[in-house]
């Protein structure tokens, strides 16, 4: 059996093979569920915000929907108050 080394072309090896930059402070590490631990539907989606950038982004949507759920409760709960 004969060795190849493989050569990756200079423009390719530029394009790819950049320094990388600093993690900002403020940026949230990625972690999956630990599913030894027990879940209910809720702790699960909480756990979006950390599975990764788009999980991450589906777990910020799901704050929204649930501030907007509560928003709509304590108006139907004032809208009843008046009557």
């Amino acid at each position: 059996m004969q060795s190849s080394a493989l050569t990756v072309p200079g423009p390719a090896a530029a394009a790819v093979l950049q320094p990388s930059e600093p993690v900002p402070a403020d940026a949230v590490s990625v972690q999956g569920p630990n599913f030894d631990e027990s879940y209910d539907l809720q702790r699960f989606l909480e756990s979006y915000r950390r599975i990764g950038f788009q999980a991450q982004s589906f777990g910020q949507a799901i704050d929204v929907v649930n501030r907007m759920v509560k928003l709509q409760l304590s108006f139907l709960a004032n809208l009843l108050h008046l009557n």
